[in-house]
């Protein structure tokens, strides 16, 4: 009898994929992650947005564009 149970929860268990979506979503952000982390580096976008920041700061110290 009991080992019966423990078949019927096992087939249960096998036939389940609620979880299967949370893991596909995880795999898909992780990957979304992996690709936006690649672009900043191959467009160099930390060293224009510094670049920017900084004429943003220079034209500001000198009252420039006001």
């Amino acid at each position: 009898m009991m080992l019966k149970q423990i078949k019927n929860r096992v087939a249960k268990f096998q036939r389940d994929e609620r979880g299967a979506s949370a893991i596909e979503y995880a795999v898909m952000a992780a990957i979304l992650i992996v690709v936006i982390a690649a672009a900043v580096r191959a467009l160099d976008l930390d060293d224009i947005f510094s670049t920017m920041g900084d004429k943003i700061t220079a034209e500001h110290a000198t009252g420039a564009g006001a």
